[in-house]
This record gives C-alpha cells, structure tokens and sequence, in this order.
C-alpha cells in the first residue's frame, strides 16, 4: 500500500514550522509536569490552577491531578495583590 510519503518533502519550512510548535508544546508540557512532580513529593496531590497554559492541563491528566483554569478576574486580583 502506497502512503504517498515518500520522505522528500520533509525540508518544506511549513512542515518544520508545525514540527517546531509541536515539539516546543510537548517540552513545555513535559516541563510543566516535572515541575508539578516535585511540587507532589513535597506537598501531595492538589488541584492545579493556571492561566490556560495549553500543557497544564495534559500535565494534570497525566499525573491524575484536577486541573482548573483562573478566571480573568482571579488573574486580575492575584496581579493586583502580589
């Protein structure tokens, strides 16, 4: 079965932009997790809030952890008050 892959299109700059953003969003989500992993083993499992970070979320997932998302107006005090 012919795929129509045949590997000579892989220079194309907008296929390496997509494999760019791809990979950059993985090592975002792998760093989110790793971060999260230590915040477990010094304080257990918590929910998570963020500001929508698009790895958050799968990071949570992964480690079984509830992920919620700050509201515009959390965001807003929290900016205010810290």
């Amino acid at each position: 079965m012919n795929s129509g892959f045949d590997g000579t299109n892989l220079s194309c700059p907008v296929i390496m932009e997509q494999q760019q953003q791809e990979l950059h969003i993985i090592s975002n989500m792998i760093v989110a997790e790793s971060f999260l992993r230590s915040l477990i083993k010094v304080y257990g499992k918590h929910t998570v809030y963020s500001d929508g970070g698009t790895w958050y979320p799968e990071a949570c997932s992964y480690l079984g952890l509830k992920h919620l998302l700050h509201s515009p107006l959390e965001k807003k005090y929290h900016r205010k008050n810290n």
